[in-house]
C-alpha cells in the first residue's frame, strides 16, 4: 500500500465527519425555523419588515450551509480541481451570507432599537444593500486570497483536506480585530455617549448580542495568533 493511498483514507473520513458536525445542527435549526414560521406565519407579514427580513436572512444562511455540506459529503472521495473550486465558492457564499446577516442585524439593532421609523421597508432595503455591499467587498478580498495560494494552516498544507481558511490567518487576524473593536465600541456606547443616550438602542438583548460577537471574535484572534506562532516555529525548524 502506497503512502498516498494510506493518507487519503483518513482525509476523506475527516471531511465527512467535519461536514456532518456542521450539517446536523443546520438541519435541526432549519427544521426549527420551518416549524417556527408555521406557527408565527401571521406575524411574518409585509407589515413587519424587520422580523420578516431577519427570518429570511437566517433561513438563507442555514440553507446555504446545508447545500455546502451536502456537496462536500457527496464529492468527498473526489479530489478534482473543479470540485475544489466549487467547494471554495460555496464556502465563500456561506461567509457572504453570514457576514451580511451579521452586519444587517447589527445595523437593525442600532437603527430600529429605539423606535420604528417611517417607511420601514425602504429603510430595511437600504440597510440590506449597504450590508450586502460591505459583505461583498469583504468576500471578494477573501476570495482573492483564497484562490491566489494555499492559505491553510501549515499543518494542513501537506494533506488533501480542503479546509476553509478564511483567506489566511493574517487576514482573519486583521478582520477579527476590526470586528472585535467595533463590537466593543458599540457595547460601551451607553457609557461613552451618555449625552446622546436617548438615540441609542434600549434593548438589552442587542448589547448581549454585541458582547457574544466580541467574545467570538476574541477567540478567533487568540486562535490565529497561536496558529501564526506555530507556523513561525515550524518555518524556523
Amino acid at each position: 500500500m502506497s503512502f498516498s493511498h494510506y493518507r487519503s483514507r483518513p482525509t476523506r473520513t475527516v471531511v465527512r465527519y467535519f461536514d456532518l458536525i456542521i450539517l446536523i445542527p443546520n438541519l435541526i435549526f432549519l427544521l426549527f425555523l420551518i416549524i417556527k414560521w408555521y406557527h408565527t406565519r401571521t406575524k411574518l407579514n409585509f407589515n413587519k419588515p424587520l422580523l420578516f427580513t431577519v427570518s429570511c436572512l437566517i433561513f438563507i444562511v442555514s440553507f446555504v450551509n446545508i447545500i455546502r455540506c451536502l456537496y462536500s459529503m457527496i464529492f468527498a472521495e473526489q479530489t478534482s480541481y473543479a470540485i475544489g473550486i466549487i467547494l471554495k465558492i460555496l464556502w465563500l457564499l456561506v461567509r457572504f451570507t453570514l457576514l451580511c446577516t451579521e452586519l444587517s442585524l447589527l445595523v437593525f439593532g442600532i437603527y430600529f432599537g429605539r423606535s420604528n421609523p417611517n417607511r420601514p421597508w425602504i429603510k430595511t432595503i437600504k440597510i440590506l444593500i449597504i450590508s450586502s455591499i460591505c459583505s461583498l467587498i469583504y468576500t471578494i478580498t477573501q476570495g482573492v486570497l483564497e484562490f491566489r495560494g494555499d492559505t491553510r494552516p501549515s499543518s494542513f498544507q501537506l494533506t488533501n483536506y480542503n479546509l476553509y481558511s478564511y483567506g489566511g490567518m493574517k487576514f482573519l487576524l486583521i478582520s477579527s480585530s476590526i470586528f472585535l473593536l467595533m463590537y466593543i465600541i458599540i457595547f460601551f456606547l451607553p457609557i461613552l455617549c451618555r449625552q446622546h443616550r436617548k438615540f441609542l438602542p434600549i434593548r438589552r438583548s442587542f448589547y448581549i448580542y454585541c458582547f457574544i460577537m466580541a467574545i467570538i471574535n476574541g477567540i478567533q484572534i487568540i486562535g490565529t495568533i497561536l496558529n501564526l506562532t506555530e507556523t513561525t516555529k515550524f518555518a524556523m525548524w
